[in-house]
């Protein structure tokens, strides 16, 4: 069974709660427009947003 990594992907990561809540919204408006609410997944939507899927729920209580 491969172990999942809970780093962050690489690139430009969100600096401040701020600027991460803004880069979770503005990628699950990208993510829900291109597969819709049920074909979404917050996996995606976290990595679009260049944070881990804790940042969703810390966040957000669900999707």
């Amino acid at each position: 069974m491969k172990q999942q990594s809970h780093k962050q992907p690489a690139g430009r990561r969100p600096k401040t709660d701020g600027d991460t809540r803004a880069a979770i919204l503005a990628a699950a408006r990208r993510v829900f427009a291109q597969h819709g609410l049920d074909g979404a997944s917050v996996r995606e939507v976290a990595e679009t947003a260049k944070v881990n899927n804790a940042m969703i729920y810390y966040h957000f209580k669900d999707k």
